[in-house]
């Protein structure tokens, strides 16, 4: 996407947008990999604005080592985080997928698609006013954000068809996402 690694707190991103390819993979053996249409990963807190990802978005790990998980994380804004991820006005209209596999019956593999993160920084994370379109896969998909439990996600909604199991955010059909009362919605 458009940044790979943030490591400067207090760090903001304002209305970028990502229409290319972004895939991310490792050696086997590195267990962590993350892909972003606007930014991978980030360390430190982050404020991303008013940007979209029109972009497909994928991440693959796998591990042949014995007691090694293996985890991916895709998102259509963000990859993921360890600190605080604001994302507000932002939208995802493009493919998200993560995949992950392991060769010892020791170790779990984790692939997480979300259609905004792949997974969220801490309890202070907040998504808001934003929704996805984008075809998610991966072994645990969310609408809005995969994996973060302790993020406060308001006002985001995402298409009913996209493959979004985890909870956060409002489903709605495809006909109410292109209804002229939507946008008004958003803000």
């Amino acid at each position: 996407g458009i940044v790979g690694y943030n490591e400067s707190a207090g760090t903001q991103i304002l209305s970028c947008h990502n229409i290319g390819f972004c895939n991310a993979t490792g050696r086997t053996g590195e267990n962590y990999h993350y892909s972003g249409g606007i930014i991978a990963y980030s360390y430190s807190t982050i404020d991303i604005y008013n940007s979209y990802n029109a972009g497909r978005i994928s991440s693959s790990s796998s591990t042949t080592t014995a007691l090694s998980d293996s985890y991916s994380h895709s998102g259509g804004i963000a990859g993921g985080g360890g600190s605080c991820i604001n994302i507000l006005n932002c939208y995802n209209i493009g493919t998200i997928s993560s995949s992950a596999s392991v060769s010892h019956s020791t170790s779990s593999a984790y692939a997480y698609s979300g259609g905004i993160t792949g997974k969220s920084g801490n309890s202070s994370s907040l998504v808001k006013n934003c929704y996805n379109t984008g075809t998610l896969t991966g072994i645990e998909c969310g609408g809005i954000i995969a994996n973060g439990y302790y993020s406060s996600v308001t006002n985001c909604y995402y298409l009913d068809t996209c493959g979004g199991t985890v909870a956060g955010g409002t489903s709605k059909t495809e006909a109410q996402m292109k209804s002229s009362s939507f946008p008004v919605i958003l803000n």
